[in-house]
């Protein structure tokens, strides 16, 4: 196997793990983001994430050579924190209950192009099958409910593959630039608000909308 490969698989399982982790949050930390977001709008809230994500980025990348490359696996674990934090802090923004459980799929299939919000016209006119939360897939030859719980499985894996892909080629580019002084931190800090900006976005289409349909080439 080509020894590139072999590197971009690893970070992506790296990353992957660090995906599933975003909704293990204990009960001190929920109540704790919940009083966060309470003095904060959207826009107030979506600012201070990206800032503070930033900043971890430039400072990692700061100081450049070796030091700048290996901070870099410390600075992708705060990015998908922060992601999985500021995305249920705009939940509670909506005044919404949050669902650890299946909220952070439904954002990431947004933000990763495996899905797309609908309302509730969207949902009357459609024969679709409810799979976790709010994801829903159409209703085919294929799709049953008495598949739904094995689908939910799946697609749960797709979603963060794809999450994990996007995110890996984010974290290579930042490579190409982290071990130049000052220039690394410069470029680390701009993807890392990129990265925020996105999933912050794709937290607001999800708990403003009504339900989440998955991709047809995705089922």
């Amino acid at each position: 196997m080509n020894i590139d490969n072999s590197k971009e698989q690893e970070n992506k399982n790296v990353i992957a793990k660090a995906i599933e982790s975003m909704s293990m949050m204990d009960n001190e930390s929920k109540i704790e983001l919940k009083e966060a977001t309470q003095n904060h709008n959207f826009q107030s809230w979506k600012n201070i994430c990206m800032s503070k994500s930033g900043g971890v980025g430039f400072l990692t990348g700061l100081a450049g050579g070796p030091v700048g490359i290996a901070l870099e696996v410390a600075d992708t674990g705060y990015l998908i924190a922060m992601a999985g934090r500021a995305a249920y802090g705009v939940g509670h923004i909506h005044n919404k209950t949050i669902d650890y459980n299946n909220d952070i799929e439904g954002i990431l299939a947004i933000w990763s192009g495996v899905g797309k919000s609908i309302d509730k016209i969207g949902l009357s006119t459609n024969t679709l099958v409810p799979i976790a939360g709010k994801i829903v897939v159409k209703a085919n030859a294929k799709v049953g409910l008495k598949l739904a719980t094995k689908m939910a499985t799946k697609l749960s894996g797709k979603i963060i593959a794809k999450t994990s892909t996007k995110i890996a080629g984010k974290v290579a580019s930042k490579l190409t630039t982290k071990w130049i002084p000052i220039i690394g931190g410069i470029v680390s800090a701009a993807i890392n608000a990129w990265v925020l900006d996105g999933l912050i976005d794709a937290a607001n289409e999800y708990y403003t909308s009504d339900a989440i349909l998955i991709n047809d080439n995705i089922v």
